[in-house]
């Protein structure tokens, strides 16, 4: 029973957790052009052996041959052995163990049967099989007695079906270990049961490769560490006759090896190198390996280094009162650092230290800045890191919403919601005739719905856990008898004249209508102001306007306000309506 080299013990598998290397080495065996007899049965039963792109050829079950751009080996499915005949031939090539190779072929097949199907068996034997069993000086193919015996360790079979050259992968196998393999063995068989079929081969190719992997690929490198690092290339297959070269880089590299400056390049016989990181020295480069095998080199990969990055730690934005603040990953002690401050919110402890103490001086953002020099990185860095002094602002803002009737729906919001916790809305002031309803007081957010107009207050604790309040004014646009008003002029600059419009039941003329007005008139009805209060954006009364004798039109003066959107809250006695002025200057 043949052993199989596909179902064996020797199938490519790579480990998936590394990333192989698979430099490699060619050889081309091209039969055009190669010179053998045209006329010859047997074209590889020679005194002298054929020997085509470097590689010698013997013949080894019945005879192969030659038809100016290829081989030609034939083939017969048969009833009895004797009638089921093969031919092949064999390649000395030294098949390494533990050594990747793949093979690929250009060849096709010849028959009158359209459906013949000829079988091509790739095979590697340690010394070539006993003449007397194969039959190598035959012409023309051979009994299936002979050919089976030239088949050994089965290293790839492919099932020809194209009747043009086509090339092909035919094997794709690792060498077993133990004893190397000194020979190819390439069989025909099978065919059409009716007519003999040929098979051409034109060239073939062998490409020998090694898998290969370096760990770590990475190493990082903390300053004022010292740290000693062995890299370790892998050979999962276990080939044999590797050298390796490892080049640190270029002097000076940043590592020592053996207690010296690493050289640019160091040889080893074995498959690991220990290299060392002064504490604090440079920067290690990179360091990259190369198996040195016979006749050609395999770059394994390379290993990268990075110096674990510095940074500002301590203590985390807001600053309520006081923060200290040192370089993470900076253990070196000729290092400097010197630090700064920006806006002068915040002073600092010392300037010229390894580690500062920042102190809050007023509210806002600050930039701290360290500038390093000496550690592990030639020349000056500069790290800076935004940090907040005192607790970050929180605005209170509303949007209007909907009607229904006289009622408006707001959307009060604070933000942004996580500079504060324990937020409480109430109400702390409603204006006459007027009221509101919040829908739920206990978050950052909630819906209040009003009637008339007043003011909403939001008490909160801040990021430093401070008590906080702010505040808003909310009001009612939606229509009521008392809503008719002008303002003029708005914007405003020193002055602000505020007029209501007599509503339409007091506009009529009849003698009956008359005497409504005036009754009106008397009791302070619609089109007439008996008070004006003014607010400012964040619902703080300004201003308020008395009138003992109710009256249509009313100025006030602005002169004092600060520029800026202000409300006015104006009053009939039973009714308010509102307006938004702006005081420019």
């Amino acid at each position: 029973m043949k052993k199989n080299l596909l179902s064996y013990l020797w199938v490519v598998t790579l480990c998936l957790s590394h990333t192989f290397s698979y430099s490699q080495k060619t050889n081309t065996v091209n039969y055009t052009g190669s010179g053998l007899s045209t006329t010859a049965c047997n074209v590889f039963n020679t005194s002298t052996l054929a020997v085509i792109g470097g590689l010698t050829h013997y013949p080894l079950a019945g005879g192969v041959v030659f038809k100016t751009t290829y081989i030609d080996l034939g083939c017969q499915n048969g009833t009895t052995m004797a009638t089921t005949l093969g031919t092949g031939y064999a390649i000395q090539y030294p098949f390494k163990p533990g050594y990747s190779y793949t093979i690929n072929m250009t060849r096709s097949k010849a028959s009158v049967d359209p459906v013949s199907l000829p079988f091509l068996t790739l095979s590697l034997f340690t010394s070539l099989p006993d003449p007397n069993s194969t039959n190598p000086g035959a012409c023309g193919s051979v009994g299936q007695g002979n050919w089976n015996s030239a088949i050994g360790i089965v290293a790839g079979t492919n099932y020809i079906s194209d009747t043009a050259l086509k090339t092909v992968q035919v094997a794709s196998f690792v060498a077993p270990a133990g004893s190397a393999y000194q020979y190819l063995s390439l069989v025909v068989s099978q065919g059409s049961s009716s007519y003999y079929t040929d098979v051409k081969i034109s060239s073939l190719t062998i490409t020998e490769s090694v898998a290969l992997s370096v760990s770590p690929t990475a190493v990082n490198i903390s300053c004022g560490t010292a740290q000693t690092q062995t890299f370790t290339v892998s050979n999962p297959n276990n080939a044999a006759g590797i050298a390796y070269t490892w080049n640190p880089g270029a002097v000076p590299n940043g590592w020592q090896y053996n207690g010296a400056d690493a050289p640019a390049s160091i040889a080893t016989t074995t498959n690991t190198l220990t290299l060392t990181a002064p504490a604090c020295g440079i920067t290690p480069k990179s360091v990259s390996v190369v198996a040195n095998l016979t006749g050609y080199n395999i770059p394994v990969g390379t290993i990268s280094t990075a110096l674990a990055p510095y940074s500002i730690t301590g203590t985390p934005s807001p600053v309520c009162t006081s923060g200290t603040y040192s370089i993470a990953n900076l253990n070196c002690p000729s290092a400097s650092v010197v630090w700064s401050v920006s806006p002068a919110i915040a002073t600092l402890s010392c300037t010229s230290c390894t580690q500062t103490t920042l102190t809050k001086a007023g509210n806002g953002s600050v930039t701290l800045s360290a500038s390093i020099t000496g550690g592990c990185i030639a020349g000056t860095t500069t790290l800076n890191q935004t940090l907040y002094v005192g607790a970050p602002q929180i605005s209170v803002t509303g949007t209007q919403g909907g009607c229904s009737g006289s009622y408006q729906s707001w959307y009060l919001s604070a933000a942004p919601s996580q500079n504060g916790h324990n937020y409480n809305w109430f109400v702390n002031y409603v204006g006459p005739n007027s009221s509101i309803y919040l829908a739920n007081p206990d978050g950052s957010s909630t819906y209040a719905d009003v009637r008339g107009g007043g003011q909403v207050t939001l008490n909160y604790a801040d990021a430093c856990n401070v008590a906080q309040s702010a505040g808003l004014t909310v009001y009612s646009t939606c229509q009521t008898s008392f809503s008719a008003v002008t303002v003029a002029p708005n914007p405003a600059v020193n002055t602000v004249t505020i007029t209501a419009k007599a509503s339409s039941s007091l506009s009529k003329t009849n003698s009956a209508d008359l005497k409504a007005n005036s009754a009106a008139l008397q009791t302070g009805v619609a089109g007439f102001i008996s008070q004006i209060k003014v607010f400012d954006i964040s619902g703080r009364l300004k201003k308020t306007f008395h009138y003992a004798t109710k009256i249509s039109s009313a100025e006030i003066n602005v002169s004092d306000l600060v520029p800026g959107i202000y409300l006015l809250e104006i009053s009939n006695g039973t009714e308010v309506t509102h307006e938004k002025i702006i005081v420019q200057r």
